[in-house]
């Protein structure tokens, strides 16, 4: 077999069984990318059980605050987002008590 194919086959196979994993976790899974032999699964949101995410970039858009997770399972890369609304800051007005 060519062996970029026998990667990408590899790696279809480990996404195949994290698509499982997360499945059991209570995961919903809205893509995944093959480009290498590490394949990247992409979630609609933190999983229910099983997995636990570390904190890959955080950035703030229109006011909400955008936390991007990643965790490992089965050799695949795991992502997720989660959002939150920041507060609007309070102005605090001069020699008002």
């Amino acid at each position: 077999m060519n062996p970029m194919n026998d990667i990408l086959r590899a790696a279809s196979c480990k996404a195949l069984g994290a698509l499982h994993f997360l499945d059991d976790a209570g995961a919903t899974v809205t893509g995944i990318e093959i480009r290498g032999g590490r394949p990247l699964i992409t979630l609609d949101g933190q999983p229910p059980r099983f997995v636990r995410g570390a904190l890959h970039k955080s950035r703030t858009i229109a006011g909400q605050r955008e936390h991007v997770m990643v965790a490992m399972v089965q050799d695949c890369r795991v992502e997720w987002t989660i959002r939150t609304i920041q507060p609007r800051s309070q102005t605090v007005q001069g020699g008002q008590s």
